[in-house]
């Protein structure tokens, strides 16, 4: 019936937005300004361009409609344990290579820092650091930490509600598109730059195309 009325079963899709009235103005200033600011000065000193971000994956299952007989419903067997598997993750613009280092504690600035002192020991070459306004991107800690760095880090703030200017939220779309996710389940330990190496992800619409993986280069 609803199919006669012109509908379509179909998935929703997120809408950026966000209480800020001057947001769409800060996306315009990151899209005119900030961006290109950032590809040029990698350009221009030979840096790494990183996107960075934070991805959670549960250790338990999601459930969701299925077909059944009637009067018995179905049951998934599941292990009890709430535990998660988080990832943070560096993605290279110019060659879609992907860091990324795992961990069971929170995300919080000094796992963070951790994180970034771990790439920073890998390369002398400078980065060029794009990350997103999460609480354990923007404390006095790190920041204290990247005024330390600033002779081999520069680091540009996305604006609020634009995860769409983030390319490594695609790698993360892949990954879980694939349905990585149950694997990951059994197997918490597992390293996700092993599954995305295997994925061999192509990213539609922008030269990154993580099929490398392993250090940063000296």
């Amino acid at each position: 019936m609803l199919k006669t009325m012109g509908f379509s079963y179909q998935k929703a899709r997120f809408a950026v937005g966000g209480k800020d009235p001057d947001n769409a103005k800060k996306r315009q200033e990151w899209i005119n300004k900030l961006w290109p600011e950032a590809l040029a000065l990698a350009n221009k000193r030979n840096a790494y361009l990183f996107f960075e971000d934070e991805a959670s994956f549960p250790q338990w299952s999601t459930l969701t409609y299925t077909w059944a007989i009637q009067g018995k419903q179905p049951t998934v067997q599941i292990s009890g344990i709430r535990k998660g598997y988080k990832v943070f993750g560096l993605i290279d613009y110019f060659t879609g290579r992907f860091f990324s280092k795992t961990i069971e504690e929170r995300f919080n600035s000094q796992t963070y820092i951790e994180f970034l002192k771990d790439i920073l020991s890998k390369t002398r070459k400078h980065i060029v650091l794009i990350h997103d306004g999460a609480k354990c991107h923007d404390s006095k800690a790190v920041k204290k930490f990247m005024a330390e760095k600033v002779n081999r880090l520069t680091v540009y703030k996305l604006p609020a509600y634009s995860p769409d200017f983030n390319s490594i939220e695609k790698v993360w779309k892949k990954l879980r598109r694939k349905k990585l996710i149950f694997i990951i389940s059994r197997h918490l330990t597992a390293d996700v730059t092993q599954i995305a190496f295997k994925l061999e992800c192509k990213i539609e619409d922008t030269p990154l195309t993580p099929r490398t993986q392993g250090e940063v280069p000296k």
